[in-house]
């Protein structure tokens, strides 16, 4: 299962393999994507600004879950994602993708 964690600017802090094929996929990018922000990694695709959203609502509500559908290329992915408040006080953003990839 593709998962990601983000801090509070939605850089990617952790992804594992998974994730990393499925964004090489739909992505112009081959490389690593850790420490870069959804802006670079989604750049160009629609998917964007609803992930973005998506984020930004989240962070507003420590402990909230959400769920949601993003349009990508001929796909819809079924996105999963929850913010919560690391022992150092950070914010972050733990997801997985659901089904769709």
């Amino acid at each position: 299962m593709p998962i990601f964690i983000k801090d509070e600017n939605s850089v990617y802090i952790y992804i594992n393999q998974p994730f990393m094929s499925f964004i090489g996929k739909i992505s112009n990018t081959s490389e690593n994507i850790l420490n870069q922000n959804t802006n670079q990694v989604l750049n160009g695709l629609q998917a964007r600004d609803t992930v973005i959203k998506h984020d930004k609502s989240l962070l507003s509500m420590e402990g909230s879950v959400k769920s949601f559908f993003v349009p990508i290329e001929n796909m819809s992915v079924h996105v999963m994602k929850q913010c919560t408040k690391l022992r150092d006080g950070k914010m972050v953003i733990a997801g997985a993708l659901i089904d769709g990839f």
